[in-house]
């Protein structure tokens, strides 16, 4: 058993050559008033959006809460899907449009492997992709995407 490089030191190893008495410490750092600020503001924006996901998934349910894939039509079950966030897709970026992120009609809900292949390539998710060069031609005024 290797002992701590440390000189009179015989306890063992933990890392980097060093026991654990021996081994430096981590330095959290705190945040500033601003930072802290920051942090809290995306934390509601964030609670925000997952609010507006969820009013969304219940305007588009049927009687029993479940919502069909937008590409797919597979029926998605409010109990495994609903709160998966992985299911809301923004057609038109969050980056590109902060203003469009809560707009009903830029989101679209489907499977979260569709949503994935959605994000891979575009163009592998046909009615999606329809359904987005629609959706830019209606905001082109002001959209600068490619």
């Amino acid at each position: 058993m290797r002992k701590c490089e440390i000189e009179d030191c015989d306890y063992p190893v933990f890392g980097k050559k060093r026991c654990k008495k021996h081994y430096p410490k981590t330095v959290i750092k705190k945040l500033t008033e601003r930072g802290a600020a920051k942090k809290e503001e995306k934390k509601k924006y964030n609670q925000e959006l997952i609010d507006f996901y969820l009013d969304l998934w219940n305007k588009r349910a049927d009687k029993n809460g479940n919502v069909k894939c937008f590409e797919t039509d597979i029926l998605m079950s409010h109990s495994v899907y609903k709160n998966n966030l992985c299911c809301y897709s923004h057609q038109i970026p969050k980056s590109k449009r902060k203003d469009l992120a809560k707009n009903e009609d830029n989101v679209l809900i489907v499977l979260p492997e569709i949503h994935a292949a959605w994000e891979a390539d575009p163009k592998s998710c046909e009615k999606m992709y329809a359904y987005t060069q629609k959706l830019k031609k209606k905001y082109e005024k002001d959209l600068l995407l490619p």
